[in-house]
């Protein structure tokens, strides 16, 4: 199990999300994180797999995306 980056963490604040509720989306309530340091769910993607560097992953803002679309709408 890897961790997820300082960048990760930082940007899911910045949307409002919070690191238990991106693990749990993906992996289910009480799961650990299983994918990848840069944030995406395929633990393989950092380092020659989907990117090469480790703060250029295009898997996560479409996963993050996911996450807030996932999110129910709330009506005033």
């Amino acid at each position: 199990m890897s961790e997820l980056r300082r960048s990760v963490l930082d940007a899911l604040k910045l949307a409002g999300v919070t690191r238990r509720e991106y693990v749990e989306h993906f992996f289910g309530v009480g799961a650990s994180w299983w994918g990848d340091v840069c944030g995406c769910t395929d633990d393989r993607c950092a380092e020659g797999f989907h990117h090469y560097g480790i703060d250029d992953c295009q898997c996560f803002p479409v996963l993050l995306d996911e996450v807030l679309a996932a999110r129910p709408e709330v009506t005033p």
